[in-house]
């Protein structure tokens, strides 16, 4: 019972830091991201912000968001 208890309180806790971090990311102008670079050089995004979509028209859904796709969508006076 008391193992449960704790990790159903973790989990609360969790949830409740990722939803104020979702609100201030999304309250924030501009993009914020989150790149990953694995060994072979290839290269994601494993968060985006809501602005993401807004700015490339590209999907914010991390692991849909691809680096080359979002670097070939900045406008070249960017």
């Amino acid at each position: 019972f008391w193992f449960r208890a704790r990790s159903k309180r973790e989990m609360t806790a969790k949830l409740e830091v990722q939803e104020r971090f979702r609100e201030v990311t999304n309250s924030v102008p501009g993009i914020i991201f989150q790149l990953r670079q694995k060994p072979d050089g290839s290269r994601r995004f494993s968060f985006v912000s809501r602005q993401f979509e807004e700015v490339t028209g590209l999907p914010a859904a991390p692991g849909l968001a691809a680096f080359d796709a979002a670097v070939s969508a900045v406008v070249e006076e960017d």
